[in-house]
């Protein structure tokens, strides 16, 4: 009975602004160039203007490996920028993409997406098979699994706080600010209830937090009284915020 992951997303994708990495493929070969392109989508009155387009591409160990940003114009829906070549400390590895809107250190949209850098399609047959032709999901004996890399990435530091409480109607709500205290992104930040009987329902969860950041989210919980929280992520210790 509780939102998953899809769930997010999906209420995510359905705000007002909106930007998009227009990703060709989530499997490549190794040092194959990615191309860096997105797109913005604005269903407000917001002319954004004065907003900043920001792409970070992450390195398998969650540090930055390269950055871009650009004004956004009015007149643009789709920005293009130089494509990215990952080197051999990527191969059978999964790594990052994150691309955000801000506006005076607001983030108005944001969307991360992942990569996985694969060995077998060095084999160049393999490799034009896969892309030539609708194909079944490949296995790969040499792993390069999302989680299992980000487990593996530099250790991040989270805190979390309660910084407000309040109810609406029979539900109760808490707004939580969390800080990434550290020199790496962290992914996913989820956050959950100490007590697993007690549904809830979070302003956004299983996000990308970038070095330094921090992000308030409301949970509200379906019950008379409020539960302690646990906020986790792969590549981090877990933390306990008390109500």
């Amino acid at each position: 009975g509780l939102p998953t992951y899809p769930y997010y997303a999906v209420k995510n994708s359905y705000s007002g602004i909106n930007i998009c990495l227009c990703q060709q493929w989530s499997v490549t070969a190794p040092y194959e160039d990615i191309p860096v392109s997105v797109k913005i989508f604005n269903e407000t009155v917001d002319t954004l203007e004065g907003s900043i387009i920001n792409v970070t591409i992450y390195s398998p160990d969650m540090s930055i490996a390269k950055e871009y940003k650009e004004a956004v114009s009015q007149k643009k829906t789709e920005y293009n920028f130089e494509s990215f070549k990952p080197d051999d400390t990527y191969t059978d590895k999964s790594f990052l993409i994150c691309a955000d809107i801000t506006r005076d250190n607001t983030i108005l949209s944001r969307a991360t997406y992942f990569v996985k850098c694969i060995s077998e399609l060095a084999d160049s047959e393999l490799y034009k098979k896969y892309r030539s032709e609708p194909t079944e999901n490949l296995f790969f004996e040499n792993g390069g699994q999302l989680k299992n890399t980000i487990i593996d990435a530099k250790r991040a530091n989270l805190e979390g706080k309660i910084i407000n409480t309040g109810s609406e109607g029979r539900y109760i709500f808490a707004d939580i600010e969390i800080t990434n205290n550290s020199d790496v992104a962290v992914f996913p930040v989820t956050v959950e209830t100490q007590d697993e009987n007690i549904r809830f329902f979070l302003s956004d969860n299983f996000f990308l937090m970038k070095a330094g950041e921090c992000k308030k989210v409301r949970i509200t919980f379906d019950a008379d009284k409020a539960s302690d929280v646990v906020i986790k992520c792969w590549n981090g210790e877990e933390i306990l915020v008390k109500k």
